[in-house]
């Protein structure tokens, strides 16, 4: 990518930092694939995550991923988060799968009755979703083998892989989640609004934060028909994104506020448990840099050097307006 600095300095990272202008680069045939550099540092990612407050991103170049030839998804249901987990896990670890992710029953219906337009599906209280692909050479064989494997697995755990739920395919989820999504959003359709709660940690830490969100709607009467998970393994299933998505009836003043004062207290709880706000955008911010003095201290360093006169983005993140 090319960035303008807070300094002015124009700079690109990763292979178009040279030798020579991208149009020379190109003239010799060469793309801008690396993102890494110059040098050992990735720069890429310290702006990505900024938020405006490092630079400002002229152009950039995207890797895109392969489409497969062939596809074959499936579902694997639990009654119990937990039950998933050890399934997730290997078939992530050993990159048999393309699609993956896990959802409660309420976000899976939400998805469902906004492409349908409101037909109701009696989905188990967890479904893992999950896809095989095989690509320009023997992507048939390649399937067939990759199925196997993960029927193995399967065996020596508690999952058991199905194509379909109550006459649902995995084939047509899969092909809902992954398309363009129409307004208004799936997360809107059901009740009007959304709150999102969302973060970084591990699989294995899922019910933990489970047991925390539902304590604390218990004490403010919000309904379990009403809150979302998604669940995204990342990195082979290191870590993993978690999501609570609280819909309610934002028109309503009173339901609002409730939801409202649950996504901030649910939000600190959170924290407290382990949760790694990665994008600490409003209150996330606050709490995620308060509790983190030495890495506020060097991401201050930094902006000095890229931004001297804090003329980009002031007061978002730990770079208030006094820095």
């Amino acid at each position: 990518m090319e960035v303008v600095f807070g300094s002015g300095d124009l700079y690109r990272t990763g292979s178009a930092a040279g030798p020579g202008t991208i149009e020379e680069q190109w003239e010799t045939g060469a793309a801008q694939k690396n993102p890494l550099g110059p040098g050992q540092w990735d720069a890429l990612r310290l702006v990505q995550g900024s938020q405006g407050t490092m630079g400002i991103v002229t152009w950039g170049s995207v890797k895109l991923e392969l489409a497969p030839k062939e596809e074959k998804c499936f579902f694997a249901a639990a009654d119990r988060l937990e039950d998933l987990i050890d399934f997730t896990y290997r078939i992530q670890k050993f990159k048999l799968v393309d699609v993956c992710f896990v959802m409660n029953a309420a976000a899976l219906s939400a998805v469902w009755a906004h492409e349908t337009g409101g037909s109701s599906v009696g989905f188990p209280p967890w479904i893992l979703v999950y896809s095989i692909s095989g690509y320009e050479y023997f992507p048939t064989e390649r399937i067939e083998y990759i199925e196997k494997e993960i029927d193995e697995i399967a065996g020596e755990t508690s999952a058991s892989p199905v194509s379909d739920i109550s006459g649902v395919t995995a084939d047509e989820i899969v092909r809902l989640i992954t398309k363009p999504c129409c307004e208004p959003h799936w997360k809107k359709r059901q009740r009007g609004s959304c709150r999102d709660i969302f973060f970084i940690t591990t699989l294995d830490r899922g019910p933990r934060f489970l047991e925390i969100m539902g304590a604390r709607m218990k004490d403010r009467h919000f309904p379990e028909s009403d809150l979302g998970i998604y669940i995204q393994p990342v990195q082979q299933g290191r870590n993993c994104h978690l999501e609570f998505s609280l819909m309610h009836d934002g028109e309503n003043p009173v339901e609002a506020e409730r939801v409202s004062s649950l996504f901030e207290e649910v939000s600190e709880a959170f924290l407290k448990a382990g949760a790694f706000y990665s994008r600490p955008y409003g209150i996330w911010a606050d709490l995620a840099y308060r509790n983190d003095p030495h890495t506020v201290k060097a991401l201050r360093m930094v902006k000095d050097m890229l931004d001297p006169g804090n003329v980009m983005n002031p007061g978002r993140l730990c770079f208030r307006k006094e820095v």
